[in-house]
């Protein structure tokens, strides 16, 4: 280590430690203030811990507390700093400059507030993208101003172990092979961890991809794409508050377990935990009155083969009903009546009809018949203005009792516009339900299936895609619509959700902009599956992006998966990464030899996955391995989260999920589906143990 960098070192850990003093003593102090200031507004207003606080209380101690937890929020991230200040230093001379600038990079600015000099750059700032995608030589970055142009001089790249910088080296390429082999040997646990120091160039192109523009994440199991899409929320965060603007993303999610794993990501970033959201929130803030089951039991009773559910599926989902149901909602009939005034008729309701099927058809329903009603208004006061005069007579001649006619005017004039109003608004039938069960008799004839949804309805005991269908119905018509929409919306495992899950999504967030994340090769459901990329790239008007290369597994293991895959989609490299091949194992007592992997599994294998096809298969395993021991865990539900070191799950609940060992029970029943095959091996990052039956 050189002398500049040793100085450099200690500079910045006694900024930390000064901001940290700093700001643990202001958020103490305001906390402190906060709590005083409660006592006093208590002791002034006795009664307003019945009747209440006043507004601008609350709402000034609400903008108190948030400051106080962005005041923690920044010393936690300062605490990690401390631990690993930067990993990256870029040496860049700018055009027009004489001496290189050294531009240490990490995972948030440390910043002299007085002085102005930044001591490390936060890894989303533009500059920091020299560090991602470029080599030595010229170089260039886009920043608020414009393209930033110059030449980079050196990338050098940093190891610290708590706080002591115990390596340095320059690299020629961005990330050295062996740093990255080093961050993906290690053990995985229970949650996903940030990657800003081994961001690679691809996915550096994806996280930064325009903030305002859709975009399809394509890419192989293990090839990031959940960090990607992550990181790419982080990154917009800053963007959008760089810009001026308050952020609020939001992240599908089909799981608890799935959410748990990726629920510290942000907080390590510096950022607000991750908002969530599922289609079963939906269902009950939009479909109240009704219940639903779950995606994951949708998927379980498909896996377990239930033929009734099955063909279900197939029905709600087909395409050809999907454009049905857009057609008969394009041309959805409207009640249009004429505007009278004294028996006469002044806005009529063919001219009406016009204006609302004139407007595009991706203009909802409810958008459209208030575009009307706006339209309608507008003529109504200009009718009155036109013949004010002979209104204002008409008004004197039937009234005996000497009432103002100014007044009467402007009451005949508000309840005209006021019943026209709503009656454009109510001019198209908008249940749900109702629509639904329409569209299906329609559709379907007098068919089994229809009278098995005849019968869940009228037992207001629906099944998912019921749910997602008249969810769907509900925001292409305008009634139904979130509290607040969000920034940008992440899905991640987008192949998993059925085509008219995105439109829904699409329809009910409609100013959002998206980022979507897929690998088809994961889809285990074909019935309820994406079949194409570009059903993704139409269905979000989106661009795409391709990650072509798998980080997660060993290369044996990463070969070993590939089996399970059509020719024509095994074309992703495998990082050179080095292990056990997979372990084949005969057995004719599964429970026993699971029981006897994990007593000799090293215990720098920190998670451990134990994976069958259906959720019912891992209830039943699970109960067997836990009467002989407690400390392994199971999740079979949608609300399970992972709770141990060693968990059974399904298929279905482990996607977006890997564990430093798998082990797969049943291998002989399991190979015979190659896709229900490959996303379970594909969990693996070290160790993949398969139980066979004897021969």
């Amino acid at each position: 280590m050189d002398r500049w960098e040793d100085e450099y070192l200690q500079r910045v850990l006694e900024k930390i430690d000064a901001d940290i003093e700093r700001l643990s003593g202001d958020s103490k102090a305001e906390s402190s203030s906060i709590r005083e200031a409660t006592r006093e507004y208590m002791a002034e207003n006795p009664f307003a811990a019945v009747y209440g606080r006043s507004i601008e209380f609350i709402h000034e101690t609400e903008d108190r507390i948030g400051k106080v937890e962005a005041m923690e929020r920044r010393v936690r991230v300062l605490g990690d700093m401390k631990k690993a200040p930067y990993f990256g230093r870029v040496d860049f001379l700018y055009d027009g400059d004489d001496e290189a600038e050294k531009i240490y990079i990490g995972i948030s600015t440390l910043m002299d507030e007085d002085s102005g000099r930044i001591y490390i750059y936060d890894w989303r700032a533009p500059v920091s993208s020299l560090f991602y995608n470029g080599e030595t030589g010229r170089a260039s970055y886009a920043a608020p101003m414009g393209t930033i142009e110059g030449e980079i001089e050196r990338i050098r790249q940093y190891d610290f172990k708590n706080g002591t910088l115990i390596g340095c080296w320059d690299a020629d390429l961005r990330i050295d092979d062996a740093v990255l082999r080093a961050v993906l040997s290690g053990a995985a646990g229970d949650k996903m961890k940030p990657i800003v120091c081994t961001i690679q160039r691809e996915q550096n192109r994806a996280i930064r991809f325009d903030r305002k523009k859709d975009l399809c994440v394509f890419g192989p199991a293990g090839s990031g794409k959940t960090s990607v899409g992550v990181h790419r929320l982080s990154w917009l965060m800053y963007e959008l508050r760089m810009a001026g603007y308050t952020p609020r993303v939001l992240m599908f999610t089909a799981n608890e377990a799935y959410r748990s794993y990726v629920s510290g990501v942000l907080p390590e970033l510096g950022e607000e935990e991750l908002d969530t959201l599922d289609f079963p929130t939906l269902f009950e803030d939009h479909l109240p009155g009704y219940t639903f089951d779950t995606g994951v039991e949708q998927a379980e009773a498909l896996l377990s083969d239930d033929p009734v559910r099955s063909d279900t599926v197939k029905a709600v989902y087909d395409a050809g009903f999907l454009s049905f149901v857009q057609q008969a909602l394009t041309n959805a009939a409207t009640r249009f009546r004429d505007v009278k005034l004294y028996g006469e008729s002044i806005v009529f309701a063919t001219d009406m009809e016009k204006r609302y099927t004139a407007l595009p058809v991706g203009v909802n329903a409810k958008r459209r018949l208030q575009t009307v009603a706006e339209w309608v208004e507008s003529e109504i006061r200009n009718h009155f203005l036109i013949h004010r005069r002979e209104i204002e007579n008409r008004l004197l001649h039937d009234e005996e009792d000497g009432a103002a006619y100014t007044f009467l005017y402007k009451q005949l004039l508000d309840g005209s516009v006021n019943r026209a109003r709503q009656m454009v608004l109510d001019a198209v039938k908008s249940d749900p339900l109702s629509l639904y069960l329409r569209f299906f008799r329609q559709y379907h004839g007098r068919s089994a299936l229809t009278q098995a949804l005849e019968t869940r309805v009228q037992d207001r005991a629906l099944w998912f895609e019921d749910g997602v269908m008249m969810l769907y119905i509900a925001a292409v018509l305008g009634r139904a619509v979130p509290a607040a929409q969000p920034t940008h919306v992440l899905i991640d495992e987008a192949q998993d959700l059925s085509l008219l899950q995105h439109l829904t999504v699409r329809a009910l967030f409609p100013k959002a902009v998206f980022t979507v994340l897929a690998d088809l090769n994961q889809g285990i459901l074909p019935d309820v599956n994406v079949q194409t990329n570009v059903d993704l790239l139409n269905a979000y008007g989106a661009q795409g992006l391709s990650l072509g290369k798998s980080y997660r597994a060993t290369k044996e293991l990463g070969d070993f998966a590939k089996q399970f895959l059509l020719d024509t989609k095994r074309d992703y490299e495998i990082f050179d990464r080095h292990g056990d091949a997979p372990f084949l194992l005969k057995t004719d007592d599964p429970i026993k030899e699971t029981l006897r992997i994990l007593r000799e599994l090293p215990d720098t294998l920190a998670s451990v996955g134990i994976l069958t096809r259906t959720g019912k298969e891992a209830e039943a395993f699970f109960r067997e391995l836990h009467s002989r021991d407690p400390e392994i865990g199971g999740a079979f539900r949608a609300t399970d989260r992972l709770k141990k070191r060693v968990t059974v799950l399904s298929a279905t609940l482990a996607k977006g999920l890997e564990f430093d060992c798998v082990i797969v029970p049943e291998w002989e029943k399991i190979k015979e589906d190659p896709a229900v095959a490959y996303l379970l091996v594909t969990r693996a990052l070290h160790r993949l143990y398969l139980l066979d039956s004897p021969a």
